[in-house]
């Protein structure tokens, strides 16, 4: 580097600066660089065409060598398949007329081959029926699978209709307190300005869009994830209504069935009445059948009844009477008065003073008198229970 800045310096009569040296320097260390590195891609070059020479003389060395081992195999199967052909041509020469002879020598047996048929028959029939009666028993499984659902629509249709029935039998339900509510109706008033209807109760009629000016671009990939979670939570609510229409369905049937079984109670509950009722009023009717009769007769039934036996009683008497004087008309008519006794002063007896009633006269007209009133308690008693039977 010195004999260089000097022939330089001799040459060019002057001296270079510090960074004009560093630049020249510099220089030649990249002229150098570049240079090796030509060398050394011209050598990589060579290198690499020779490696693909030895590669292509290889290959090909290669392909010759299976290609004579492949040529060689094939000849070998050829010869083998030839061989074998040979053999096979050989062999049929050999067998040309054994047929004919077979079938000279082994005469077909008439009789067998008819048993054999008939055998044969009998069995394909036997196989013919077992098949016709599986293709029933499969017709008639099909049939069934197919009107499966049309049964069970028959029998829901049939339980609903008693349900309905049930439900129809029902009381019915309350009133809808909303039901009766008038909603006022407001005009439509016709838009004018679309600012005016800021704070109002009138609706426009049109839609009306802002135009969005902001716009950002929201992430598919956040789209989709909501996307999915909106679907599962609405694949949970499905489930959870579909839980909750079953257990109202469970509901509604229990329900159903407590009143089904209510109703039954209250039906065997009236016949149990009904039957009691029944069997007390044959008690009570046998009660009063025991009784007697004068305990419903009135108290003026009572009279008749008594007024009759003493008209009776004096009936019998007149008979009696005119038995032995042999009178006819009224004896009344012809009785004899007779005088009677004389009496005294000093014997005048309360008993004939008629102008006083005796005591035990009063005692038994009294006690008649409650006995009458008392007759015609326990009557309007009677009386009021049998009504009441009625």
């Amino acid at each position: 580097m010195r004999k260089m800045k000097r022939k330089v310096a001799k040459l060019s009569g002057f001296h270079l600066s510090p960074n004009e040296e560093a630049l020249l320097i510099k220089e030649e260390h990249e002229r150098r660089r570049r240079l090796r590195i030509k060398q050394v891609r011209e050598q990589e070059r060579f290198i690499a065409v020779q490696i693909r020479e030895k590669v292509k003389q290889c290959r090909n060395e290669q392909l010759e060598r299976l290609a004579t081992e492949l040529k060689a195999e094939w000849q070998m199967a050829q010869g083998e398949k030839t061989k074998c052909l040979e053999k096979l041509y050989l062999s049929s020469l050999k067998t040309v007329g054994e047929g004919h002879r077979q079938a000279q020598e082994n005469e077909p047996d008439l009789k067998m081959q008819s048993i054999r048929v008939a055998v044969n028959r009998e069995k394909a029939e036997k196989r013919h029926r077992e098949a016709l009666m599986e293709l029933k028993h499969q017709r008639e499984k099909d049939h069934e699978a197919q009107t499966r659902h049309i049964k069970t629509r028959k029998k829901v249709l049939l339980i609903e209709k008693q349900r309905a029935m049930t439900i129809a039998h029902l009381p019915p339900p309350p009133p809808n307190p909303f039901a009766d509510l008038e909603v006022p109706k407001y005009p439509t008033v016709k838009m004018y300005d679309i600012d005016s209807f800021s704070a109002t109760h009138y609706h426009l009629p049109e839609p009306c869009v802002n135009k969005e000016i902001t716009t950002k671009q929201i992430s598919a990939q956040l789209i989709a994830e909501k996307e999915e979670k909106r679907l599962e939570e609405l694949n949970q609510e499905a489930d959870v209504e579909r839980h909750e229409q079953l257990e109202k369905a469970r509901l509604r049937g229990s329900h159903a069935l407590q009143l089904v079984h209510l109703t039954q109670d209250k039906e065997r509950l009236l016949k149990e009445l009904e039957q009691m009722q029944l069997a007390d009023l044959t008690r009570r009717r046998q009660a009063v059948a025991q009784m007697p009769r004068q305990l419903f007769e009135p108290p003026y039934r009572r009279v008749e009844v008594k007024e009759d036996r003493q008209r009776e009683m004096e009936i019998a008497f007149e008979d009696m009477y005119a038995e032995g004087k042999k009178i006819k008309g009224d004896v009344v008519l012809r009785l004899e008065p007779e005088p009677l006794p004389t009496s005294s002063v000093e014997m005048q007896d309360d008993d004939l003073n008629l102008s006083v009633e005796p005591e035990e006269f009063q005692e038994d007209h009294s006690a008649k008198g409650g006995r009458d009133e008392s007759e015609m308690q326990h009557f309007k008693k009677a009386e009021g229970n049998r009504i009441l039977e009625m």
